[in-house]
């Protein structure tokens, strides 16, 4: 377990590298709500479910919304599709199709754009508000906040970037759409409230120690109440808010690791430098006071015998 946690700094730095990765070859998302996409609508007396069954095995095909008896394609020729479809309704001749391309309202850059600037603009305004608030009565020197608000950008850049990697990476097999990207808003939120509960105090040192003492217990109530709400709210949502709920509890899971990651840094001159000394640990642990041994006298018989008057 310690090679594990003296190791987690570094897998998550190849997770993020590989996620920048991902994302570059990606060119953000392949399937998402945000490019071009053909829309195949299906209509009919009968047979409109097995015509919609057999779209299942066609290329390019992104999702079948079979409550709307519509498929949806990606990065496919419309003519391809046209060709598919009338091809399959020979065998289906009471069916009526219509296929379309549609442009999307908002596009990949611009939805990237719009993420970045409000997930920049949560991160602003906490550091603008705990300095009006809190840090600037702290006897904090100019090192102090540059290690707690230079945790807090790292952390965040840390974990964003694996998250959003996971995410251009569940992009090759599901279209992404808005419910998907959420998540990177909650991750920012979650980790603002968990810097402004749980690591906000004046003394970095004493901040440290109790974050990472009492992380296990805290992030098992914490992670223990999240999965029960998503099963409840999944039961209620269907099947369809299963991935973008799961998505949340992986923010989650990847917020806590950042965080202990980060903490645990195991370069003793690097640590010592960031978040001061080990000595904090001898200052919080209760020292035991032995208690005074009275050592009875026993006097020797032979000295005495040795001092007797003769």
């Amino acid at each position: 377990m310690n090679k594990f946690k003296k190791a987690l700094p570094f897998v998550l730095i190849v997770l993020f590298v590989a996620s920048v990765g991902i994302f570059i070859i990606n060119r953000g998302l392949k399937y998402s709500d945000y490019e071009n996409y053909i829309k195949v609508d299906v209509r009919g007396e009968k047979d409109v479910d097995t015509f919609l069954e057999r779209l299942n095995n066609s290329s390019g095909l992104i999702e079948i919304d079979r409550n709307n008896k519509t498929a949806y394609y990606q990065h496919i020729e419309q003519a391809i599709v046209e060709e598919n479809v009338s091809t399959l309704k020979t065998e289906y001749p009471e069916i009526v199709t219509n296929v379309q391309k549609v442009l999307p309202a908002v596009s990949k850059k611009e939805k990237a754009l719009n993420i970045a600037s409000i997930g920049l603009a949560l991160i602003v305004l906490f550091m603008g508000y705990s300095y009006v608030v809190k840090t600037r009565f702290y006897n904090w020197t100019r090192n102090d906040y540059l290690k707690y608000y230079g945790f807090y950008l790292l952390d965040n850049t840390l974990a964003v970037g694996i998250l959003v990697g996971l995410i251009s990476l569940l992009s090759l097999v599901y279209k992404i759409n808005d419910y998907i990207l959420y998540s990177v808003f909650f991750l920012i939120l979650f980790k603002t409230l968990i810097f402004w509960f749980k690591l906000l105090q004046e003394n970095i040192d004493e901040m440290k120690f109790a974050y990472v003492e009492n992380f296990k217990n805290d992030y098992k109530k914490l992670f223990t109440i999240a999965f029960i709400l998503i099963v409840l709210i999944t039961v209620g949502m269907g099947v369809k808010s299963v991935i973008p709920l799961t998505l949340l509890l992986a923010a989650i899971i990847i917020s806590a690791l950042s965080d202990y990651s980060i903490l645990t840094f195991e370069i003793p001159r690097l640590n010592k430098q960031t978040f001061g000394s080990e000595e904090i640990k001898a200052k919080n642990k209760k020292e035991v006071i032995q208690p005074e041994v009275i050592r009875k006298y026993i006097p020797d018989p032979k000295l005495k015998k040795k001092n007797k008057k003769k």
